[in-house]
């Protein structure tokens, strides 16, 4: 029988330090459930990482059907299938439309995938329910429609980590009758994962027992039990002195271990020589007061070969993380070794991952309820505040002593006390703001000043909150599951790029056609195709920055410290600009800082397009810098986030 799987000395070393895979050797044969048995933190999901090609071997080699799992990668995923431990069904699109969005990954030509996704649906019983959003569907619902997603390719060879983990027995049962579906009918090689011993027997024809990153021993249930050579009888006895070898001596016992107090006495024709123990140890004084025989089952088997029964270990927090979500969440006709289909272009795997992001988007109410929220109780303040500015301008309050503005006439000293307080920092600002604008800009409306520069500040705030989505693709499982599919990496990065910058693009829609109902006045050069312009800068901008705040967090696993990260930036690059204040009113070392700001030139080319008369050579400049900007920055970005999805 041919080899489908040929692994020799594969290795997975993190942090130089930590052996998560350790020399593993192993092969699996065509058409045959191979099974990895191993507490948690064996080491289990990362060979079959290694094997799917999400991860790269420290040391050794490994190949899946002739191909390399490293020069060849993009051939393994082809040919392959995968169902992770993690639910990575994305809650907010439909079973069907998570199965097509699979379909599209792997190039699938369209017509055939939607005769394939309704097939795979209806082998795993969900067809009454495809039209509904994953988020209503129950933990072996989920579980099913991951075993259909893992199918769509149609693959000769289908890797399934931990099957059912978090399923009730009933559930659990039924995935796996599919499992032996997949093998009766269409002759399908299966590599799977487990802790659980159970599972392992009824499902496996081979087993590979792995502790502690190392394979302990292989072979078929029957092989691996006969191999301890007879029956288990546990005894316990009143006395605290030694039998041990009072047991040994009795015919037919081969080997005894003392274990928490109790014998654990290995022993061919158990039931024959169990009278006999009891008769030996009563001979000599000692009174049995418990006793159990058992056959040989996998438990035993575990802890002939590694001294402790099947346990769960302490995992890694990644790990930890991972299977404490999937146990949160709990609650066919396919043709397998068909010819390939499998034509993965890069624009076809982008514009389904960007429409993924897209339709997560719009599908959400509340989100978009925020985004129009969010600016319209900014642009509420600011109303507010202009309206109190004017109250206060009624009465002479002004600043208290001359301030010199470059180009500009000497604001002359209120002559009524001033009281330093929320509406005398308003008031100030006003003052400020419009003499700047009127004897430098030729604008004398703040509100118009002020609404403009807030176009820079969402569109930097919303780039980078929008990269944040990749760090819960990640934790969910849904990046690994991505990477396992031929899709180009690049196509991947971008998604998450693009689909940040059409939000901060839309917000700068909403922002400006907020401030319009709200005063914005536009000058006389506008038109409508400015708006292109403005979009073109937003673009820039938006592709820069978000590219750096991916690379960024596609590293972590954790929210905050993408949150720590918008926080250490987010208000240096916003008041070391002209977003709220004319650079000119800067000391001289902020000054030098906004000139290198990218949110000075997006905020200067905005105005110009927007409210400022047309300058055809400041736009030039403000252009090219962003243009530069995001070159560099997008550059950088998707190099490193590259690095992390082939490391």
């Amino acid at each position: 029988m041919d080899e489908v799987i040929r692994a020799e000395n594969l290795t997975k070393v993190f942090n130089k330090s930590l052996v998560a895979v350790d020399h593993v050797t192993f092969s699996v044969r065509e058409g045959e459930i191979f099974g990895f048995l191993g507490p948690n933190g064996a080491g289990k999901t990362t060979t079959i990482n290694m094997l799917i090609t999400v991860l790269k071997p420290t040391e050794g080699n490994a190949s899946v059907l002739g191909f390399d799992v490293v020069k060849q990668a993009n051939e393994v995923r082809k040919v392959i299938g995968v169902v992770p431990q993690e639910y990575t069904a994305d809650e907010d699109l439909t079973g069907y439309e998570n199965v097509m969005l699979c379909a599209d990954l792997y190039g699938i030509p369209r017509d055939i995938a939607k005769k394939r996704a309704l097939e795979l649906l209806e082998l795993v019983e969900l067809t009454d329910f495809k039209d509904k959003r994953v988020e209503t569907y129950s933990g072996g619902m989920r579980r099913r429609l991951e075993l259909a997603c893992g199918l769509i390719n149609r693959p000769k060879v289908l890797f399934l980590d931990e099957p059912t983990l978090g399923l009730d027995v009933q559930t659990r049962a039924a995935t796996w009758e599919y499992i032996r579906r997949l093998k009766k009918e269409y002759g399908m090689t299966l590599f799977m994962t487990t802790h659980y011993l159970e599972e392992a027997d009824a499902l496996c024809d081979r087993i590979a027992i792995i502790d502690r990153g190392k394979i302990i021993v292989t072979g078929t249930p029957s092989q691996l039990k006969d191999s301890l050579g007879g029956d288990i009888i546990t005894i316990t006895i009143k006395e605290n002195t030694d039998a041990t070898d009072i047991i040994k001596s009795v015919e037919n016992v081969k080997d005894v271990r003392k274990e928490n107090g109790a014998y654990r006495i290995k022993a061919a024709k158990g039931e024959a020589t169990a009278p006999l123990i009891i008769e030996a140890l009563r001979r000599k004084g000692f009174t049995v007061t418990r006793l159990s025989l058992t056959e040989p089952t996998l438990n035993e088997v575990y802890l002939e070969y590694t001294g402790r029964a099947i346990r769960d270990m302490e995992e890694s927090k990644e790990s930890f993380i991972a299977q404490r979500i999937t146990l949160r969440r709990a609650r066919g006709r396919c043709e397998a070794s068909a010819p390939n289909e499998c034509r993965p272009s890069f624009a076809r795997g982008l514009w389904a991952l960007t429409r993924r992001e897209l339709k997560k988007w719009l599908s959400d109410p509340v989100m978009l309820v925020m985004f129009v929220l969010q600016p319209l109780i900014w642009m509420g303040l600011l109303g507010k505040s202009m309206r109190i500015n004017e109250l206060f301008s009624a009465n002479n309050i002004n600043l208290q002593g001359p301030i010199p503005i470059p180009g500009s006439a000497v604001i002359p000293p209120s002559t009524t006390p001033v009281y330093l307080n929320g509406t005398m920092l308003a008031q100030m600002f006003t003052d400020m703001g419009s003499s700047i604008m009127q004897n430098t800009f030729g604008v004398t409306d703040y509100f118009s000043f002020m609404a403009v520069g807030m176009v820079s500040m969402i569109v930097m705030t919303t780039t980078m909150f929008s990269g944040m989505s990749i760090v819960w693709d990640r934790r969910l499982g849904f990046l690994d599951k991505v990477i396992s599919t031929p899709v180009s990496r690049a196509a991947i990065i971008l998604a998450k790029i693009l689909n940040a910058t059409f939000r901060a693009m839309f917000q700068a829609t909403v922002i400006l056609a907020l401030a319009y109902l709200l005063g914005l006045q536009f000058s006389s050069t506008f038109t409508p195709l400015n708006l292109l312009g403005v979009y073109a800068a937003v673009f820039l901008l938006g592709v820069g920055l978000s590219s750096v705040f991916i690379a960024f967090s596609i590293r972590s696993t954790r929210m905050e410290r993408p949150m720590q990260f918008i926080s250490l930036i987010t208000m240096p690059l916003m008041f070391a600009s002209n977003t709220f204040f004319p650079v000119n009113l800067m000391p001289d070392w902020m000054q030098a800082i906004a000139k290198v700001n990218p949110l000075t030139y997006l905020t200067d080319a905005i105005r110009r397009l927007t409210i400022l008369p047309m300058d055809a050579s400041t736009l030039i400049l403000d252009f090219t810098y962003l243009g530069l900007f995001a070159a560099v920055l997008t550059t950088i970005g998707i190099v490193l986030a590259w690095r992390y999805l082939t490391r």
